[in-house]
């Protein structure tokens, strides 16, 4: 009997104790708990939970958060929970590693990001990011790393996602779109990680590397945007994998004022304009990309340089790639075709070289009014296969030239009689003499 006793209390002894542990780890349940946000915020211990139940909140002023707490939406729905502020920044996180989950964030005032990261790794899954002015999330300086998935940056007055200063992030499964400026905008140093992201129908460029910047792009569709889907400029030099760019209001991708960056495994077509434009001294590398269904699949003009490996660049309307305006480019083993002016055009001050590329079924294979360099190219049915224009010149060695045709006749060379100064030998056939 005494031991039946002493087991009874033990038990009732464990159950006291764990309801107590249960009710100190409870969430605090905003408005039930607490009327506000920043009341249970005052209160919640480091690691505990804010459950917001579904209305609408408003801040007087931002919020600053340092602690690891969690503020999750009561239902699991991001519209159901609307966190606004009218005259300042909704949130900006200093420290710790606090998490945001199902919430929808805006704010009016700020141009610089309603939730604003200085500091610290927090987490932001399946939220709602808005602003009706400003910019709807920045990150800035080398202490902010935060963790974004599945959340949505839209609508907002100025760029949806800004990284800069150094600050880093990664960014997975998110859409940006319908903003007012940059989709996502990157400079100063910064080195974000963004991936398997929808970034669409934005008044300015979907994504903009400026200022040294590095980061990573992988995985995107990039589409409908207005200047350009990718703008890459001021020293900055991103790397982009496996992304898609399409359907954009003008360029798909734009290099210019020393901009570099590594595109690989990129599909490039549907936009308006131009696929790739590369100016004022722009120097990207593009290693098996596909660029197709433009105006012009490569412009690079103004001193523009760039390096394109094993590329495929085809059914362009006005020329596969195209040179102007000292602008010279390099590619190595690409393949241009079906392109309805030319594959490869090197036009007035254009320059180029071009290397065991495979050019063929275009209205011409090689069009030169500049000065271009062409090696060991097969250059096979087009219609002709070289064709030098007035002042066009050039070196040609060690290419093949077959079944080139200008009005029904061969025409592998056909060149104009006040062509500039030209070099060359090895080819089959040999170019013609003049």
């Amino acid at each position: 009997m005494r031991r039946f006793l002493f087991l009874l209390v033990f038990v009732l002894f464990l159950c006291l104790t764990q309801t107590s542990e249960a009710k100190k780890n409870a969430p605090l349940v905003v408005p039930d708990d607490f009327e506000t946000i920043e009341e249970a915020y005052a209160n919640v211990k480091n690691g505990g939970t804010i459950s917001i139940k579904p209305g609408k909140y408003e801040f007087s002023q931002t919020l600053e958060v340092d602690k690891n707490v969690k503020f999750k939406s009561d239902t699991g729905d991001a519209e159901s929970v609307v966190i606004d502020c009218a005259v300042a920044r909704t949130f900006q996180i200093t420290g710790g590693s606090p998490s945001f989950q199902n919430l929808t964030l805006s704010n009016s005032d700020d141009n610089r990001g309603g939730f604003y990261v200085t500091g610290g790794t927090p987490k932001l899954f399946r939220c709602i990011i808005t602003s009706r002015k400003g910019s709807g999330m920045a990150v800035e300086g080398k202490d902010a790393d935060p963790d974004v998935e599945k959340c949505v940056f839209k609508d907002c007055g100025k760029a949806g996602l800004i990284v800069e200063k150094e600050g880093r992030g990664e960014f997975y499964d998110c859409e940006v779109y319908g903003n007012g400026a940059h989709g996502i905008q990157v400079s100063q140093s910064a080195n974000p990680t963004i991936s398997r992201c929808k970034i669409h129908d934005g008044k300015g460029p979907g994504v903009m590397f400026l200022e040294k910047c590095l980061g990573e792009l992988s995985y995107c569709d990039i589409s409908g945007n207005g200047p350009t889907g990718i703008c890459v400029r001021d020293g900055a030099n991103p790397t982009v994998t496996h992304c898609t760019i399409h359907d954009g209001k003008n360029f798909g991708i734009l290099i210019l004022n020393k901009g570099f960056g590594k595109f690989s495994d990129c599909e490039i077509y549907g936009n308006e304009m131009t696929g790739v434009q590369v100016s004022d001294s722009g120097n990207p590398t593009f290693i098996r990309c596909r660029i197709h269904d433009e105006q012009v699949g490569v412009s690079v003009i103004k001193s523009g340089l760039g390096e394109f490996r094993n590329c495929e660049i085809y059914k362009n309307d006005k020329g596969g790639i195209a040179s102007n305006t000292s602008g010279n480019p390099t590619a190595i083993g690409c393949k241009f075709h079906d392109d309805n002016t030319g594959g490869i055009m090197v036009l007035e001050d254009g320059l180029g070289e071009f290397r065991n590329c495979e050019i063929y079924e275009n209205f011409m294979g090689v069009g030169v009014s500049g000065n271009a360099t062409v090696i060991g190219c097969d250059i096979h049915g087009n219609g002709p296969g070289v064709f030098i224009m007035e002042k066009g010149a050039g070196k040609f060695y060690n290419n093949t030239l077959s079944e080139n045709y200008y009005e029904k006749k061969p025409a592998n060379w056909f060149i104009y009689e006040n062509a500039g100064m030209l070099k060359g030998s090895g080819n089959t056939p040999e170019m013609p003499k003049r």
